[in-house]
């Protein structure tokens, strides 16, 4: 194959590492708020209730 420049190397591996980091980060918040949403109390009860229960 052609020999790619290491800069444009560089920038693919950079590139990638960004892809991965923001996938990283959906999957997290997406587990945490399944998380969020299975421990919050029923809805229609007030948010103080929760927090008093949390303490």
């Amino acid at each position: 194959g052609a020999f790619v420049p290491v800069e444009h190397r560089i920038e693919r591996l950079a590139e990638l590492e960004r892809q991965a980091v923001a996938a990283t980060a959906r999957d997290w918040w997406r587990t945490w708020a399944r998380w969020f949403i299975a421990k919050s109390p029923p809805r229609g009860a007030p948010v103080s209730a929760g927090k008093r229960a949390n303490k």
